[in-house]
């Protein structure tokens, strides 16, 4: 929404000084005011600005750093009787600010132009030190740090004479199987999107397991392998990160595409800075429930935001249809759901009678599984996918709490190679096959669910007939259904495609859109 009025410019000084004078002296002391201004003057000091509480009990005047010692030491020396007799406290200063002025006539006649400029400040976490504005109301001015005026100049700039542009600052760790996928997104968007449109993505920081590197005005993202292993600079994840907030760009994005948690320690120093968090990384919503807690409150109180929607699903939407739910103030009774592809397309397979370890074997060939299939097989991922929901439905749960029957057997956890693995896993396909010949002859068939009901979370192999929502559930498809107090006779089921990199990137950058909207 554009700033409603007729600007004719935005200025600034660039670096200045204020001086804080307090105390009660000061209320209604018409001679103070008068002295102050008068010694200042006579020392040929300029003061830039002036703003006064309606309490009359602070005074702050903005002065060029040169001039702020001598500035303190007349003052002070001025009304040495005051400050003596505690009517006027120690002059404060104030190092390391800016102004920013915005000038432009009908301010006098136009309804909460003072209100939107502060918003927008606000919004990208421009702190204001102090505000003034002429009796003519042609002028805004505002103290802010330094720090923050490059930041201050763009986002007014863009509200003010460019309303409906987004530049989006975008800084990726891992470029790895997702992370690749989702640079691939980013230049078909930049080629859709050129630089007269009104959303322009830029990729100024990139991480991978070497090092990392930056470029100002934006990576060539067709050619980012070749530019990172010519600029990197060795890894180091804290530097990475500081630098990211160092810049303090309008509109920043960090997408952490890695599987580790190097990063996730500064999640919350990211958000706190106003640089929004993408992630399909689970780890912090799967670690404690303080660390899920304390990412959520950071995000009520800043522009950032914490968007996470590739953790469970993949494309489908079910974290943000839950939150939807509890949104509107609906109760959640029960969660069932198959939030593992590989194991959708296990149990799917086995239906048709086809051999155990022979649909893992399958899987594993056509990239299904991980590198090591007992790591979908133990059931861990599928059960952090449903401590986040959990949590997002308002329950506090640890991962601790959660039951998790493995579908690896004892013998063959231990095994040494994914070939030893398989032999093993064959001396097991019968009781498979009798536990799914057994269910059939009840009208049922087998499928590995996730589940919580009354504060009881557990995993495992349930016999389902054809009036469960999974019954007819095929391929890799994950699957939730939401029992909640509105939808409590035909629970709320989504189902969607559950497993790619390709699918899941895409569900990355609609989060990078939605922190946009």
């Amino acid at each position: 929404e554009r700033i409603p009025f007729n600007v004719k410019g935005i200025s600034s000084i660039e670096d200045i000084s204020i001086l804080r004078i307090t105390g009660g002296g000061l209320i209604g002391g018409f001679d103070i005011l008068h002295r102050i201004f008068k010694v200042l003057a006579e020392r040929n000091i300029n003061v830039i600005l002036i703003t006064q509480g309606s309490s009359e009990y602070s005074l702050c005047l903005a002065v060029l750093p040169k001039q702020t010692k001598i500035a303190k030491n007349v003052i002070e020396q001025e009304l040495k009787n005051e400050i003596r007799d505690n009517q006027i406290k120690e002059v404060l200063i104030e190092n390391d600010l800016s102004i920013i002025a915005v000038v432009g006539e009908d301010m006098r006649h136009t309804i909460g132009i003072a209100g939107k400029i502060f918003q927008t400040m606000g919004e990208n976490g421009v702190n204001l030190v102090a505000i003034a504005q002429g009796s003519s109301e042609l002028n805004i001015s505002m103290v802010i740090h330094k720090k923050d005026l490059s930041k201050a100049l763009n986002v007014l700039h863009t509200k003010i004479f460019k309303p409906n542009k987004i530049e989006c600052n975008l800084f990726l760790a891992g470029p790895g199987l997702i992370g690749s996928n989702v640079l691939k997104i980013l230049e078909k968007e930049i080629k859709k999107y050129p630089d007269d449109s009104n959303i322009k993505f830029k990729l100024i920081g990139l991480a991978d397991i070497k090092g990392y590197t930056f470029n100002k005005n934006g990576i060539n993202i067709s050619n980012w392998k070749s530019f990172i292993n010519k600029n990197v600079i060795p890894r180091n994840e804290k530097k990475f990160i500081d630098e990211i907030i160092n810049l303090n760009l309008t509109n920043s994005v960090f997408v952490d595409c890695t599987a580790h948690d190097n990063y996730v320690q500064y999640y919350e120093k990211l958000l706190s800075s106003n640089i929004s968090v993408v992630t399909p990384n689970k780890i912090a919503n799967t670690s404690s429930f303080e660390l899920f807690e304390k990412l959520k409150d950071i995000t009520k109180n800043k522009k950032s935001k914490f968007k996470y929607s590739a953790n469970v699903g993949a494309g489908t939407p079910m974290i943000s249809v839950l939150q939807d739910l509890v949104a509107m103030g609906d109760r959640i009774h029960k969660i069932e759901g198959v939030f593992s592809g590989t194991l959708s397309y296990i149990f799917n397979n086995l239906k048709e009678g086809k051999k155990f370890s022979e649909i893992v074997r399958l899987a594993k060939e056509q990239g299904f599984t991980e590198p090591d299939p007992r790591d979908d097989l133990s059931g861990l991922d599928m059960a952090r996918k449903l401590l986040i929901l959990i949590r997002e439905a308002g329950y506090k749960l640890e991962f601790k709490d959660i039951k998790v029957e493995n579908l690896v057997p004892k013998e063959a956890q231990a095994a040494k190679n994914i070939d030893e693995f398989f032999e093993i896993l064959k001396k097991f396909d019968d009781k498979f096959q009798m536990r799914r010949i057994k269910a059939l002859k009840q009208g049922k068939v087998l499928c590995y669910i996730a589940s919580c009901k009354n504060g009881k979370a557990k995993l495992g192999i349930e016999e389902i007939d054809s009036k469960h929502p999974f019954y007819n559930l095929y391929g890799n498809d994950n699957i939730v259904a939401f029992t909640t107090d509105y939808y409590n006779e035909n629970p709320l089921t989504l189902r969607g495609r559950g497993a790619g990199a390709e699918f899941t990137a895409h569900s990355v950058f609609s989060d990078i859109l939605r922190v946009l909207k």
